[in-house]
């Protein structure tokens, strides 16, 4: 760094640096020197405007993001796991008739740490069959949640839940 002693003058070799105090009331700010007018405290209107009129934008830079998950959400074991598990937790309700189709949806949310949550009855079956499929809802054991860009994330998971009544 550049270090300049500073030099001491007596009083009498000193010029006066600083501008008169009416200079300094009667000028305009500016960014720039120079003579100019004595201000009146009126703005300045333009008498021509400037420039086209056409104003170009920029479009903002897209950031390509993947849609969905880049893995979905997954049943520890697979899907055969998650069909054995319902298998063996759901109990039709004796509403059913042998031959009968009863078709429940159940939408949940795998949240990142894998649990299920916010369960509810998108296509209802009737109220039987969707508080059954509720109970088994609340049952589930973590999933491997769903992955973007390397890390979990909560998702949405849509099920179809078929009860058959067994013919005898």
């Amino acid at each position: 760094m550049d270090y300049q002693a500073p030099k001491i003058v007596e009083d009498v070799n000193v010029k006066e640096v600083l501008p008169d105090l009416n200079a300094i009331n009667n000028a305009n700010i500016s960014d720039k020197t120079s003579p100019g007018e004595n201000p009146d405290g009126l703005a300045k209107t333009k008498t021509e405007p400037e420039g086209t009129g056409i104003v170009l934008e920029k479009e903002p830079e897209k950031k390509e993001e993947p849609l969905g998950p880049s893995r979905e959400p997954s049943f520890p074991g697979g899907p055969a796991a998650w069909l054995t598990f319902l298998q063996r937790y759901l109990q039709a309700p004796a509403d059913v008739e042998p031959g009968q189709r009863i078709e429940v949806h159940v939408r949940f949310w795998i949240d990142v740490d894998g649990s299920v949550s916010r369960a509810e009855i998108t296509k209802s079956g009737g109220s039987a069959f969707d508080k059954e499929v509720l109970r088994v809802m609340k049952k589930m054991p973590k999933w491997e949640p769903a992955l973007q860009a390397g890390r979990p994330i909560a998702v949405a998971y849509q099920q179809p839940v078929i009860f058959i009544g067994q013919e005898q």
